[in-house]
């Protein structure tokens, strides 16, 4: 059968045609193609069009060591990690101007290996054009930015003088050991909450967490919330205050007090606590500490859990700690009933018979106790315990639990193993700690070097702490080391170590693999805009919801006519606007026009938010920092800018809409039909005057916008830092927020509602017949007309769906915003 033939389809005897594609010459070098507008093979495109001409080959960034972040021109700095999409958005951002000017179109770009000592990152970017009669041609264009190393204001800030922080975190615990504070360390190194710290320092009894912005100290705290049972107080102390921008610098105190539980603590509980425990004790083994206290009663296996608040109302202590424990040898086991687990944990009730290590050869003291390791314990095993027989106790509750019930000689807690000098195949990362001359003075470094040991023979022993931290492989090990360490003794799986990890201070990169390529498209570049994006739409459909029944009473009292002499006007006020409305077009004619708003509120929002933000960045001196009163009123003007052109159109077809009711009348004496939706009218307005019809009102939309946005960001930040009583404003609650977005709104019409009346009035005029020649006109003879009153037309359901709506406006944008990160 011949190409392009008749082909019979399968069990009908029809014919079907099969579709061929069709070649055409090259019109330069005669090659055979697929068909295109240019009648040219892609490689006489390229030999003629070069797309990249123009794009720059090199550039420069500006990188900080310190802190591992990049400078955003002007003066913004962002932390990036290498080959990360967050460095690839800021080196794209410094092509953005170069590919808009050449009107070219950047549709994947991804990393090229290179050296970290060479100084050099390098991108590969894919370009597309429109060229020769809508053919689009697409070619790669290498990148290739030299790093300089500055550091950034903070840190330069911090170099000079490491006593320039802003906030500090005081973590302490009232208790003989630092084990806490070792193992938090190593949480902290994990999750990285202290790598924003301008400094730690070794304090008696704890830590100190010096940092350059208050955030960075309230989000560690948080931390420390989730992991440990702490109570917080904050202070603050005024540094200094300029009267001209009424800005406040304050000194930022968080004092953490960790509970003095720790685990392996023996506590007595008092016959109260141990009645609201449920029957708890009076003997209790604090096995672990979270964010809550789990206590065991180790004669019956019964495990509560006690969260930080109800721990401060009984606040009781530990009768013995860990400082305290004693070495038995276990003589005989019996065991009393089968093993059981337990919040992940195994214990078996037995009874053992133990003899204290030290009276070895001295007595033949022996003593029979009920314990929960007898899944652990065999004849033979050391084991550590609390002696409650020859104890020197000072302890009230134990003093009465002694009294009123029969407590064991001795309470087990763990098992022990011979100390020997070892060597390990794994280590610990550490924070750079500042130690203070009491810290290093002989005695205390030869305890902290104990301390230290101990917690790591703890890690060997407790899978459920490992689990929790990092451990990395000690490259300076020997296997031949290893024949020093005893059978019994636990040793770490070699599958719990990390291994392509360097702990040294000068990291090298594995320079034998290949450089990660990360292909980031444009919707991943522009991260901030989508979130603006999405914080602006929940926002504005916020505003809708709430603030739209308000918005079309108001037009409906600003538009209507103005009734002849004698005769009453046609709404006597809002309330009245209301009943009408209702009565005539139902509950739905409150919301009538809001397609137009509703179909536009991403994009108006996404707008407003984002030239907001992106005037944030300009005039904000460093990251995270808060803006001033004065510099928000300069980002909320260049907002109203941008946003004016969008909200022209979209004000001009609500208004005619929401006014079709007013105009009812004349329209039917006139015979003229009403529009009867948003694209009805658009179409009504683009035939009667063009496109530049939908731009009418323009002017007093732009003299609306802009004193009107500057007013509104302005109060809302002054409120909000009044009420956070400084420029910290992270910490304020939803009752904060809606306070300061509906006062914001509120002033918002206040400043421009007369302008706002002669936009609605000029955008509701009659394109052919117009009452009106323009914005001053138009000012001049609602003057005239109806005096000061007529420029106030509408004013209380304005101010009535102001403060509401802007409220839910604010409210919804931080949520989202905030959730968004």
């Amino acid at each position: 059968m011949l190409p392009g033939s008749a082909a019979p389809a399968a069990g009908s005897g029809m014919f079907v045609p099969t579709q061929t594609v069709g070649t055409v010459l090259c019109c330069i070098c005669g090659v055979a193609m697929q068909p295109n507008p240019a009648n040219m093979c892609a490689r006489c495109i390229r030999a003629r069009v070069d797309i990249t001409e123009g794009v720059p080959r090199h550039a420069a960034v500006v990188y900080c060591p310190d802190c591992t972040s990049y400078l955003q021109p002007p003066r913004s700095w962002l932390r990036a990690g290498p080959e990360s999409p967050e460095l690839m958005q800021i080196l794209l951002r410094r092509l953005n101007r170069p590919l808009a000017r050449l009107r070219v179109s950047l549709s994947a770009a991804e990393f090229v290996f290179s050296e970290p000592h060479s100084k050099r990152l390098r991108l590969k970017l894919r370009l597309r054009r429109e060229v020769f009669n809508a053919v689009v041609l697409e070619q790669t264009h290498p990148v290739e930015f030299t790093v300089h190393d500055r550091l950034c204001d903070a840190c330069a800030r911090a170099q000079s003088n490491p006593d320039q922080w802003v906030a500090v975190v005081q973590l302490r615990q009232h208790v003989p050991h630092r084990r806490t504070f070792l193992y938090l360390e190593q949480l902290l190194l994990k999750h990285g909450q202290a790598s924003l710290a301008l400094r730690v320092a070794a304090a008696p009894g704890g830590l100190d967490f010096f940092f350059g912005s208050r955030s960075h100290a309230a989000r560690l705290v948080d931390f420390l919330a989730t992991v440990a049972p702490v109570q917080t107080q904050t202070a603050k102390q005024l540094v200094s205050h300029d009267t001209k921008s009424n800005v406040y610098n304050y000194k930022h105190t968080f004092s953490v007090e960790i509970c003095p539980i720790c685990r392996e603590d023996l506590i007595a509980l008092s016959p109260q606590v141990s009645r609201d425990l449920g029957g708890l004790g009076p003997i209790v083994l604090c096995i672990k500490v979270t964010n809550a206290i789990a206590l065991l009663d180790p004669l019956t296996l019964r495990v509560h859990h006690l969260e930080e608040k109800k721990y401060r109302v009984y606040n009781f202590k530990a009768a013995l700690t860990s400082k305290q424990l004693v070495e038995y040898i276990v003589l005989d086991i019996e065991h009393e009933s089968p093993e059981i687990t337990i919040d992940g944990s195994r214990y078996q009730l037995a009874y053992a018979q133990v003899a204290r290590v030290s009276d070895f050869g001295k007595n033949d003291t022996m003593f029979t106790v009920r314990t929960h390791l007898g899944h652990l314990l065999n004849p033979g095993d050391l084991a550590l315990g609390y002696d409650l027989y020859g104890a020197n106790l000072n302890d009230d509750d134990m003093d009465t639990a002694m009294m009123r019930h029969s407590l064991p000689e001795v309470i087990l807690v763990k098992k022990s193993f011979a100390k020997r000098p070892r060597t390990r195949r794994w280590k610990l990362k550490r924070l750079p700690m500042e130690e203070d001359a009491v810290n290093k003075a002989k005695g205390e470094l030869e305890k902290r070097a104990d301390e230290y040991e101990e917690f790591l023979r703890d890690l060997e022993h407790n899978s459920d702490i490992r689990f929790q931290i990092d451990l990395y492989k000690d490259e300076d090990y020997r296997s031949e080391m290893a024949s020093t360490i005893g059978d019994d003794v636990p040793t770490m799986p070699i599958e719990e170590l990390i291994e392509d990890l360097s702990l040294g201070d000068d990291e090298e990169e594995d320079e034998g693999g290949e450089g990660n390529q990360h292909a980031v498209m444009i919707d991943q570049i522009m991260g901030d805009v989508v979130k603006d994006l999405v914080a602006g739409t929940v926002g504005g459909a916020a505003n809708l919801i709430v603030g739209h029944p308000f918005d079309t009473i108001k037009v409906k009292l600003q538009s209507q006519p103005t009734p002849a002499p004698g005769q009453f006007p046609k709404y006597a006020g809002a309330v009245d606007a209301v009943k009408q409305t209702i009565a005539t077009e139902g509950p739905r004619g409150l919301y009538k026009g809001m397609g137009a708003p509703l179909a536009t509120v991403a994009a108006f929002n996404a707008l407003l938010f984002t030239v907001r933000g992106q005037m944030e960045a300009l005039l904000r001196s460093e990251p995270g920092q808060p803006l001033t009163v004065n510099q928000q009123v300069v980002a909320g003007a260049g907002a109203g800018v941008a946003v004016s052109f969008l909200a022209c159109p979209t004000e001009l077809i609500k208004c005619r809409l929401q006014a079709q009711s007013a105009l009812a009348e004349a329209a039917a004496a006139s015979g003229v039909a009403l529009p009867k939706g948003p694209i009805d009218v658009a179409k009504h307005v683009v035939r009667e005057a063009g496109m530049k019809g939908l731009f009418k009102g323009l002017v007093p939309t732009m003299g609306r916008e802009v004193p009107g946005n500057a007013v509104m960001f302005g109060v809302y930040e002054g409120t909000k830092q009044y009420l956070a009583g400084g420029q910290d404003t992270s910490n304020l609650g939803r009752g904060s927020l809606i306070l300061s977005g509906g006062l914001a709104g509120a002033v918002f019409w206040l400043s421009v509602y007369p302008t706002d009346v002669v936009k609605s009035v000029i955008q509701v005029d009659d394109y052919k017949k117009p009452r009106y020649s323009g914005s001053v006109d138009a000012f001049k003879k609602i003057l005239a007309a109806d005096g000061v009153k007529g420029l106030y037309k509408g004013f209380g359901p304005a101010m009535a769906r102001s403060v509401p709506a802007n409220a839910a406006t604010f409210l919804a944008y931080e949520i989202t915003r905030s959730a968004l990160g």
